[in-house]
């Protein structure tokens, strides 16, 4: 549980700035169930992928 405490301060921004729920936030930060799950980007991610940079 105090790993999960470290990402308070994550979730309290999404729940601020995006207007999400606690669920909401601990679900995009993959926390589930009082776990913290493996991270994975969306598919329509902002971030470029390094093999299509010109």
């Amino acid at each position: 549980m105090a790993d999960l405490e470290n990402y308070q301060m994550a979730v309290d921004m999404l729940k601020c700035h995006l207007g999400l729920t606690e669920e909401q936030a601990k679900a995009q930060l993959g926390i589930k169930d009082g776990k913290l799950n493996s991270l994975t980007l969306p598919k329509s991610s902002h971030i470029p992928d390094s093999k299509n940079r010109s």
